[in-house]
C-alpha cells in the first residue's frame, strides 16, 4: 500500500509484541513473518482481511494472528 493513497498517514495506536512460539524458542529457531491487513478508520485491523504473505513457520502466523 502506498501511503500517498490514504487521507491520513498511519500511526501506531498501541504496540503489542506477539508471544514467540515456545516450541521454536526451545529449538533456538529464529523466524520471520510478513502479514498484510486492512486498518479501519478507528485504527483497528480488520481480521477478515488478514493475510500471511510469508512466514518461516506456521506457528508464527498463529502467534501474530
Amino acid at each position: 500500500m502506498d501511503v500517498r493513497l490514504v487521507d491520513k498517514p498511519p500511526r501506531v495506536l498501541r504496540s503489542e509484541n506477539p508471544r514467540f512460539p515456545e516450541a521454536l524458542r526451545s529449538r533456538g529457531q529464529n523466524g520471520r513473518i510478513v502479514v498484510q491487513f486492512v486498518v479501519d478508520t478507528l485504527g483497528r485491523a480488520e481480521m477478515s482481511e488478514f493475510t500471511v504473505v510469508d512466514a518461516t513457520d506456521a506457528q508464527l502466523a498463529d502467534a501474530v494472528r
